[in-house]
Order: C-alpha cells, then structure tokens, then sequence
C-alpha cells in the first residue's frame, strides 16, 4: 500500500513538475517577446514621426503659397478694382415709328425685342467718378435711329458693370434695315421682322429666336443661332464658331460658310427643296441619313429644285437635315466622286469608248478581207474547175 501511495506521489510530483516547466518554459517566451517588441515599436514611432515632420512642413509649404497668391490675386483684384466701372444708371429713350437703326458700339450686350407699347430703348451708363464714363449717343429723326458709343476720359474695365442696350421695336411693324457694328459683346435678337439686315460682331453670340429677315450675319469669333425663324437671301458667316438652325426655314439663296466650326441645318423644307451645295477639308458631310466622305472637292446635288444652298467649313462637320429620308442598313458611307474623279472616269469613258469603235473597226475590216479571200477562192475554184474539163474533153 504505501509503496502504491509512494508511486502516485512519485506520479503527481512529475505532473507537477512538467507543468513548471511548461508554465516556465511559457514565461521565458512571453519575456523574450517583451523584450524584442520595444525594437519593433521605436522603428514604428521613429517611421511615423518622419511621416508627422513631412505632412507639417508641406503643410506649412501649401500654406505660405495659398497665402501669396491670396496676396497677389489681392494685388491683381484691386488693380482691375481701381480701373473698372464703380456705378451704373439705366437711361430711357421714348421712341415713335422705328424704320431703320444704325448700330455703331464697341463693347455691349445688345437685345432687341417688341414691346407691348410704344418702342423704347434702354442703356446702361458706366462711369468712374466724373472723368471716367461709358455711355451711349442715341440720336433719333424721321424714323431712323442712331446709337454710338461715347467714351469720356479712359476706356474702363468692365468687371461688375456690362454695358447692355435694349431695343424695344415696334410691336407690328417691320423694320426696312439694320446695320450694326459690334466689337464685343453677345446679341440676343427675338421677335424681329426687318427686309434688310447687316449684322458684324467681332467676339460673341448672335442668336435669333422667332425672327423672320433677309442679308448677312457675320461673325470673327463666336456662333450664330436661330431657331424658329425664317430667311429670304442670306448669307451668315463667321470665321471660328458653329452655324446652328433649328425649325426654321430658308429662303432662295442661303450661303452658310465657316472656318473652324459647324454646320447644323434643321430645315421645316425637305433636303428636295434644295439644290445643295457642300464643301469642307475636315470633317463629315451628313444629308438626311447618308454620311458622305471624300467631298474635299465638294459636293453638289441638283434637285431642280428653286432654292439654292451652299455649305462650307475648312474644319468641322456639314450636318443637313439629319434623319430625313430612308435608312441605309448595309452601308453606312457613300463616297461622292470629285471632280477629278469625274474627269477620270469621263476620259477612261472616251478611251473605252475609242478602244470600241477602233476594235469594231478591226473587226468589220478583218470580215470584209475574208470575204474578199472567200470570193478569191471561190474564182480561184471555178477556174481550175473549167480548165479540167476542157482538159476532159480534149483527151475524149
């Protein structure tokens, strides 16, 4: 008994003593871990106090630069401040029957519009203290209207103060001409029926909305747009812009021509009204559904039709009624023959043509020699065949 006591005490002191040495064994591991952990975390700390050093002196660095440029664009702002326009007055002029307008301004905003009374025009007057003015002579007698920019002292910037002209025409009355000359500015014409219109804008958009009028329309810098309007001769014109017309209708002879730009036509006619005209370097050519290319020596469809239409831009697309007519399912482009092609195919025509005449010639020439040789032979046969029989005859 005591010797089985003895072997369990023996037993459960072994167990006791892997335990410690598992439990030690533990310890000296978690020790050791302890020590290696203060290595890794100093590199950490030492890694992102670079990262806290960087971002503050960028910090600081973005900061002095926004702060600089606040200053300068301060600097620059009350530059332009000191020579612009300060304040502004809204001048009225009354009007009776309105037939003709010269327009002759430097830079405004020009509107002109019915009214539902009597015709007005509205300007705006920009001045500077008392020197420095920008202004508007507006002279008016028998019928005929005449503004022109007045400039008193120096020409101002217009930082916070536009010029703007409003034209108020009469309500059922055309007018029989307009010329206008406009250095900068955008003109916004709605409601205007006038025989004879000269328009020339050198920065800025024109645009027409339910206007019906006939002449020219040019443009260096900017586009010109109508939309529900309608042309009798016209010719719109602008050198770097896009020509867009949208429901509306065009008169017998309408010449569109840009340099740099678009042309987009939306027609009330059919494309079978026109007789078309097109011409452009760069750029698509669309008429109805067809996408024509190759037209650098232009492109022209005669319908027989009493409106003319001519179509031109060095770079930009020619967009003609699109979506009218059917619908092309296998092939997409239709390649326009030039001019030298059509003068190539003409003399290729007259070479086959000429290769024809002269094989036909050969031809009838060669039968009738055989048949000279066939008639030959024939005499040829006959005489020998007389010859046999006297031949014949004498031997008898």
């Amino acid at each position: 008994m005591k010797d089985n006591r003895n072997n369990e005490v023996n037993d459960n002191v072994e167990e006791y003593d892997e335990e410690i040495e598992e439990i030690l064994s533990e310890t000296n591991n978690k020790s050791r871990r302890k020590l290696k952990l203060p290595k890794y975390d100093k590199k950490i700390k030492i890694i992102i106090g670079i990262i806290i050093v960087v971002a503050l002196a960028a910090l600081l660095y973005f900061l002095n630069k926004n702060k600089n440029s606040n200053v300068g664009e301060s600097k620059t702002s009350q530059v332009v401040d000191e020579d612009s326009y300060n304040g502004s007055n809204i001048m009225r002029v009354d009007l009776n029957q309105v037939k003709k307008i010269n327009i002759d301004l430097k830079t405004a905003d020009v509107r002109i519009q019915r009214s539902n009374t009597n015709p007005y025009i509205e300007y705006t007057h920009l001045y500077k203290g008392e020197d420095d003015i920008y202004t508007v002579d507006v002279s008016y007698e028998n019928g005929e209207l005449n503004l022109k920019s007045n400039i008193q002292g120096k020409e101002l910037n217009m930082k916070n103060k536009v010029q703007i002209v409003r034209i108020f025409l009469p309500k059922d009355e055309p007018l029989d001409e307009i010329k206008a000359n406009i250095g900068a500015g955008n003109v916004k014409i709605t409601d205007l029926e006038v025989k004879d219109l000269d328009l020339n804008v050198k920065s800025g958009h024109v645009t027409f909305d339910n206007s019906f009028f006939g002449g020219s329309v040019s443009n260096e810098a900017g586009d010109i747009i109508l939309d529900n309007s309608e042309l009798l001769n016209s010719k719109l014109t602008t050198n770097s812009g896009d020509i867009v017309i949208s429901d509306s209708k065009l008169g017998q002879k309408s010449d569109f021509s840009t340099s740099t730009g678009n042309i987009v036509i939306n027609s009330k006619d059919k494309i079978d009204s026109f007789n078309i005209d097109a011409r452009l370097e760069v750029g698509n050519f669309i008429l109805g559904n067809i996408s024509y290319r190759n037209i650098k020596d232009g492109f022209s469809k005669d319908n027989k039709a009493k409106k003319d239409v001519s179509l031109e831009t060095k770079v930009g697309d020619i967009i003609f009624n699109k979506g009218e007519g059917a619908i092309l399912e296998e092939e997409e482009y239709i390649t326009n023959k030039s001019k030298r092609d059509d003068s190539d195919s003409k003399h290729e025509n007259e070479e086959e043509s000429q290769q024809e005449m002269e094989q036909k010639i050969q031809s009838e020439a060669e039968k009738t020699l055989n048949e000279d040789i066939e008639e030959e032979l024939e005499e040829s046969g006959q005489a020998d065949y007389s010859i046999n029989n006297k031949e014949e005859k004498t031997n008898n």
